[in-house]
């Protein structure tokens, strides 16, 4: 599988999770960040997270390309890459709603660790989706 199939796969994984926090009701669904989700349709908050994952997900392979392939190497390089992900779009600006209602709602660490293990659930569900198909080798190169 190609990079850019790779890289759809995780935007939709990334969008489909935000979609369930978005609408499931409590306890599934998001209760701490519901403020977020109002200030967006479903939609809007699910491309939003489509694309910090796949630019994630592009930036992982970059610079970690054996991340393509479960390990626990692998899980602490998503983790770490994922994490540090959420201050650039602190600091950018680009993202008001998420800035409001997320970083400067909660302790920096609580962000810095749910980003970071949102990241490792994209890619646990990433790997899975690989598995399932038989795609074991490095298949973005």
């Amino acid at each position: 599988m190609g990079l850019s199939r790779s890289a759809i796969e995780v935007f939709g994984i990334t969008a489909g999770f935000d979609l369930a926090l978005n609408l499931l009701p409590p306890p599934l669904g998001a209760t701490r960040i519901r403020p977020y989700f109002q200030a967006h349709t479903p939609l809007s908050a699910a491309l939003v997270a489509g694309f910090v994952g796949a630019t994630t997900f592009w930036l992982l392979l970059s610079v970690f390309p054996e991340v393509i392939r479960p390990s626990a190497m692998s899980v602490f390089k998503v983790f770490l890459v994922s994490a540090l992900v959420g201050f650039p779009m602190q600091w950018s600006g680009a993202f008001p709603h998420l800035n409001r209602h997320y970083y400067e709602r909660f302790p920096r660490e609580a962000t810095f660790l749910s980003d970071g293990f949102s990241g490792v659930m994209v890619a646990s569900v990433f790997w899975w989706l690989r598995s399932f198909r038989g795609e074991s080798e490095d298949a973005c190169g």
